[in-house]
């Protein structure tokens, strides 16, 4: 699984919702949803709507998306207070 991918199941794990609700969520096909989560698509591989649609379904901060802090690569995010925090746990990983 890329990274890309594993980003997007864990938001979408996070948020309690199956593949077919953030694919109705979305406006997408559901394999097509399921292709970006198991790797077999690259997410800024999409049509703008395409990506615009999956983050907004995800929750995900468009602006922040596209400034990069959400390090994808890295799974951290950085949060309100400007702190880069750890996907998984939430945790602050600048401490």
């Amino acid at each position: 699984m890329n990274h890309d991918g594993y980003f997007l199941k864990k938001r979408r794990q996070r948020l309690g919702l199956t593949l077919r609700e953030v694919s109705e969520k979305s406006g997408i096909n559901l394999k097509q949803y399921q292709r970006f989560e198991a790797g077999d698509r690259e997410l800024d591989n999409a049509s703008f709507t395409t990506v615009l649609k999956v983050l907004t379904a995800l929750e995900i901060d468009v602006g922040k998306y596209a400034a990069g802090e959400y390090e994808i690569k890295e799974l951290i995010y950085r949060g309100h207070d400007g702190r880069l925090y750890n996907f998984d746990t939430d945790e602050p990983v600048d401490a």
